[in-house]
């Protein structure tokens, strides 16, 4: 890398200077952070009414699956 120096010896371009170059860069940077940020918020959203909603969905039978509970109230106990 090319180093520029001025009469006195020091660098050209200071900290402070990379520092304002940078700063559109920084926005970019800021503004992704805060997008992946809300994606796990959103997820972690999604996680936690999946997790609540369990209950509600394991009551229902499907109408499709036969009802044991007739079946097993008829039948004998099996004999020990």
């Amino acid at each position: 890398m090319w180093r520029t120096y001025t009469d006195s010896g020091t660098l050209a371009y200071s900290f402070i200077d990379s520092l304002v170059a940078m700063y559109p860069y920084y926005i970019a940077r800021a503004f992704g952070g805060l997008l992946f940020l809300l994606g796990a918020m959103v997820g972690c959203y999604n996680i936690w009414m999946t997790v609540r909603a369990v209950p509600d969905a394991t009551a229902q039978r499907a109408p499709d699956m036969p009802d044991d509970r007739a079946a097993q109230a008829v039948a004998p106990a099996p004999a020990e």
